[in-house]
């Protein structure tokens, strides 16, 4: 874990749970990101936008890998 991502993945642990799924298939889509905002600010990072994008990277890796589990 190098050190500048550490924030970015307390982020996302604290997030991970609110996920958006789609229909009636449950499929994982998004997490909510009303919920990562609110976080970020109570984490003292209101409009952090670097933050916000390395939280990016990791909901779409850990989206892609979900629907993966949900297409066999």
């Amino acid at each position: 874990m190098f050190p500048c991502n550490w924030d970015a993945v307390q982020l996302f642990l604290r997030v991970a749970n609110q996920l958006r799924r789609a229909g009636c298939t449950g499929v994982p889509v998004a997490i909510d990101h009303n919920c990562v905002w609110k976080t970020m600010a109570a984490m003292d990072h209101p409009l952090d936008l670097t933050l916000f994008d390395q939280f990016l990277v990791m909901e779409d890796a850990t989206i892609s890998e979900l629907q993966k589990s949900f297409n066999k």
